[in-house]
């Protein structure tokens, strides 16, 4: 039963990134050709950058990802919240709905997925995790 509906949300995913591309496709047929390697971008071809814009990297890390960021650490590692801090965040642009971090057999939307790199310690080791804007996808880079 779950695989059915696994699978009834797989094409339905797939049904509507053809029809956005199709529209893109058309809308933009008299300007120029419009590829389709040139509107999703290949994640084991291409890096994940920082933003083209260097202001974006130099924003402050919004205080619910530094929670959901914290929170996931001390799990991680079984230390209080309050024994992490985090050295480093910066803006980034990752390749795929997986921030650029997919595992076997999981399906990642290649869509452009806009989050942070953030770097946490305890003082003795570092962890670095990556996120969506929202905070609403946490991950820990292994």
């Amino acid at each position: 039963m779950k695989s059915l509906l696994f699978m009834k949300v797989l094409l339905t995913m797939v049904g509507w990134l053809f029809i956005s591309f199709s529209w893109v496709s058309w809308a933009n047929k008299e300007a120029q050709a419009v590829s389709l390697s040139a509107l999703v971008p290949s994640p084991s071809l291409r890096k994940e950058q920082p933003p083209a814009n260097s202001a974006l990297g130099t924003k402050e890390l919004p205080p619910s990802i530094q929670s959901a960021v914290l929170s996931d650490a001390s799990q991680h590692t079984s230390q209080a919240a309050t024994a992490l801090r985090i050295t480093e965040a910066e803006e980034r642009t990752w390749s795929d709905s997986c921030l650029g971090l997919s595992e076997p057999d999981q399906f990642c939307a290649q869509v452009v997925t806009p989050g942070w790199e953030v770097v946490v310690t305890d003082g003795k080791e570092e962890w670095v995790y990556r996120t969506d804007t929202a905070g609403n996808l946490v991950k820990l880079e292994e």
